[in-house]
């Protein structure tokens, strides 16, 4: 795993702490915009990210469907238990890939995908979709995005 220097870590925490503070600042906006823009924000502010978006949990067809997104075309759908989206949709817990190469339930919709960081989003025990996050670089994602990302998760799903 890339060892960060302190000025590197201090810009990724910052540029955490500004999506999150401007994803509280549209409380008041439909959850389609906010998802367009984190999606927006993270692609654009954080590091080696070659795709950002929100997949949404449909329980008719216990999938996940893409929603707003930054990056190449997406896959459509994940079912529950598939990929890393539908592991931590079914799990309700973050997973980070380090190297999706050596995940053999990987879903692989851009082959250059190298990590991944997927984040839950329930609310009061209903499942409302993952946040996802891809990288062409190795070991790309970390305890830090981990951290800002439930804290973004929690803010999207009060």
């Amino acid at each position: 795993m890339e060892i960060y220097n302190k000025e590197k870590l201090e810009n990724k925490k910052a540029n955490y702490e500004m999506i999150l503070k401007e994803i509280q600042s549209l409380d008041d906006l439909p959850l389609i915009s906010r998802y367009s823009s984190l999606s927006s924000l993270i692609y654009n502010y954080i590091d080696n990210v070659s795709w950002a978006g929100v997949y949404l949990y449909d329980k008719k067809y216990d999938s996940l469907f893409v929603g707003p997104y930054q990056g190449k075309p997406a896959c459509l759908m994940i079912k529950m238990g598939k990929g890393q989206c539908g592991l931590a949709m079914q799990e309700e817990k973050t997973r980070i890939s380090e190297d999706v190469r050596k995940e053999d339930n990987h879903i692989f919709c851009d082959g250059n995908t190298l990590s991944e960081i997927v984040v839950p989003m329930v609310k009061d025990g209903t499942k409302i979709g993952v946040i996802d996050l891809d990288s062409y670089e190795l070991s790309n994602f970390d305890e830090i995005d981990k951290y800002y990302l439930e804290l973004i998760s929690k803010e999207l799903t009060k």
